[in-house]
């Protein structure tokens, strides 16, 4: 999508005939002319121009009539108009603050937002609130699970060289730079992957390598390798659950793993980057960018 210098950083998918992705798509090198949205309906690609198109960093959709999109700072669309929240002109961060990128929530009345230097916010459905992470690092992923069983709420966020944990009201330093989980310099999670209410799974690069182990959530400690001193700097991770789910990073690279093993796609790999994937049934997408010094916007669909 788009001309050179493009780059898309997130997809959701409704169906495989409702997706959205989102970043900078640039129409016309020459002009400057850009769009920040893109909405593919089953036979063409419809490009959106939100707010005054700024870069879009992530999207997360309830309905077609309720999405967030996030561009450092909230974009809510009703299904008639979009309405932003400049969060620092309303008060709620400050100027040492950094931008949002990442979004994760049950709804639109339970949504947490995570950004650069450790800012987190949540909106309750009318007011948004800065949490205290504890932590000034930069924040890069975030995923979660609520029980309706028992009403219990757990969100993770990885960030650089830090991971955090909370049940909806604290956030709690599970490790970083300074106190590390793993041995062998694993210490940076770079993203997670929560597949049902008893797991959760974490992609650590080294410095050279990455691991990818599965977790217990009540009991931290107790975790399984599945993947062990890869070559990919794993940048997101999605599936259907704990044994079929979708790996994808630098030099857009492309892994699944099924339970027993990791398949890479290579016919995939390129110059680039690939943000984000998401797994809905039997169709994946993966976006990012693709090429030299020449790159352009690109999305892949995977269809089993």
């Amino acid at each position: 999508l788009g001309e050179y210098g493009s780059m898309l950083r997130d997809v959701f998918a409704f169906s495989e005939n409702d997706v959205w992705v989102v970043g900078e798509i640039i129409t016309n090198v020459h002009t400057g002319e850009r769009a920040n949205a893109a909405h593919w309906d089953g036979s063409k690609w419809e490009l959106h121009k939100i707010d005054l198109n700024p870069p879009m960093y992530y999207i997360l959709g309830f309905s077609q009539d309720d999405l967030w999109m996030v561009s450092g700072i909230p974009h809510h669309w009703d299904g008639i108009n979009w309405s932003k929240y400049h969060l620092w002109d309303m008060g709620v961060l400050s100027p040492n603050d950094g931008i949002l990128t990442k979004i994760w929530g049950t709804s639109s009345s339970n949504l947490y937002f995570v950004g650069d230097k450790g800012t987190i916010v949540h909106y309750d459905g009318s007011q948004y609130r800065r949490m205290e992470s504890g932590t000034d690092a930069d924040l890069k992923d975030i995923d979660g699970i609520y029980d309706p069983e028992t009403g219990q709420t757990r969100i993770w966020v990885a960030g650089t060289g830090v991971l955090l944990y909370s049940e909806g009201e604290t956030w709690e330093v599970v490790w970083d730079f300074d106190h590390p989980f793993f041995k062998d310099n694993y210490k940076n999670p770079t993203a997670i992957y929560i597949p049902d209410n008893k797991s959760i799974i974490i992609a650590t690069w080294n410095g050279s390598k990455t691991k990818v182990t599965l977790h217990r959530q009540e009991s931290f400690n107790i975790y399984h390798t599945l993947v062990n001193n890869d070559d990919i700097y794993i940048l997101s991770m999605s599936g259907n659950n704990m044994n079929d789910f979708f790996m994808a990073g630098t030099y857009t690279e492309v892994a699944h793993y099924n339970g027993l093993m990791i398949h890479s796609f290579s016919e995939l790999k390129d110059y680039g980057i690939l943000w984000n994937c998401i797994q809905k049934d039997n169709h994946s997408y993966v976006v990012g960018y693709q090429g030299g010094g020449f790159a352009r916007a690109v999305i892949f669909r995977g269809i089993r």
